[in-house]
């Protein structure tokens, strides 16, 4: 057929309206959801025999390229070890990215589903191996905090507006890390539930701030 712009003529273009159009304003992709191959269709298949052997057969006598290998060898080098940890830089460019991005409520749901319980990469098998905290069934403790409580009064020593929930006694400087403080009274601080601080960034912050208020019961 000679090359060249062909012009349709009406009866084809009447012939073009009529086909059945494949795709609708509005409507859903078939694919839509999927990465890759068909979402789950290879999920729990594995090859059989056969296939391996075709796939062996079909990839003899073939020689990669020293660049084909270096980049197989770079993708395969992480595989079974341990990564390093992020450097400040990699997790600003992390972050940076995630900005501005929305998760619906739907979808972190899912997230949380995916790593929590048994799914999560630090799950214990041997639930007899878990570590835990003895402080409610510790005497001493018990002892610590009441004259915690007594000494400030079982009021939260920072006393503002913002106060609400029940009372508790705080260690200024952390149980874990500092043994040889754990009952030592002015190692302690009555915080009401909305002032404890949970994350370990606010509990760092914090501690100059409830040495003062400390100083002053003391003077």
């Amino acid at each position: 057929m000679p090359k060249g712009v062909y012009e349709r003529t009406e009866y084809h273009q009447e012939i073009l309206r009529n086909l059945p159009q494949r795709f609708k304003k509005g409507s859903i992709p078939w694919h839509k959801g999927t990465k890759g191959l068909i979402k789950g269709y290879w999920k729990d298949k594995s090859m059989t025999e056969e296939t391996k052997r075709k796939i062996s057969n079909a990839n003899k006598g073939k020689k990669r390229t020293e660049e084909t290998k270096k980049k197989i060898k770079e993708s395969n080098y992480w595989r079974g070890k341990k990564r390093p940890p992020f450097t400040d830089e990699h997790r600003q460019k992390m972050s940076e990215a995630q900005k501005g991005r929305i998760i619906s409520p739907e979808t972190r749901k899912k997230m949380s589903e995916a790593t929590s319980g048994e799914k999560n990469w630090r799950w214990i098998k041997d639930r007899t191996k878990l570590k835990k905290d003895n402080r409610r069934n510790d005497p001493a403790y018990h002892v610590w905090r009441k004259m915690v409580w007594e000494r400030d009064g079982f009021k939260c020593k920072i006393n503002n507006s913002d106060c609400k929930g029940r009372i508790e006694a705080h260690h200024i400087l952390s149980w874990r890390n500092y043994k040889e403080l754990r009952y030592k009274v002015n190692n302690g601080i009555t915080l009401c539930h909305y002032h404890h601080p949970r994350k370990r960034v606010e509990v760092e912050k914090a501690i100059p701030r409830f040495k003062k208020l400390i100083t002053k019961i003391k003077t």
